[in-house]
């Protein structure tokens, strides 16, 4: 992990911009192929290190119409790649209109 996007993450600066870029209808928002199949938004989400490892990980839960939806667990390893739109092991990546405007505030 670059220590720009630590710095981001440890100012509280990167959940201000991932909130507000999956929330972006004006510019389209930002969401998730899930298993590189499914299209879903993001519901909530949460970025910790208080795991015993002591790596970032973050934590994403995807919409559902059934209440608690799909998580995806992307550990610090993978992170700055999923920021960038590459996809996890499972196919998982981030997508919709929201993707250009995202890169354009991260890495």
């Amino acid at each position: 992990m670059t220590q720009e996007l630590k710095q981001m993450i440890e100012s509280g600066e990167f959940y201000s911009r991932f909130r507000k870029a999956i929330h972006n209808v004006e510019d389209g928002c930002l969401m998730i192929k899930w298993l590189g199949k499914y299209v879903s938004e993001i519901q909530t989400f949460a970025l910790d290190n208080l795991n015993s490892r002591g790596e970032y990980m973050l934590w994403i839960e995807l919409y559902s119409d059934y209440g608690l939806g799909p998580r995806i667990l992307v550990r610090e390893s993978e992170l700055e790649d999923f920021l960038e739109g590459k996809p996890l092991s499972d196919g998982s990546c981030l997508c919709g209109r929201g993707m250009s405007n995202w890169k354009t505030v991260t890495i």
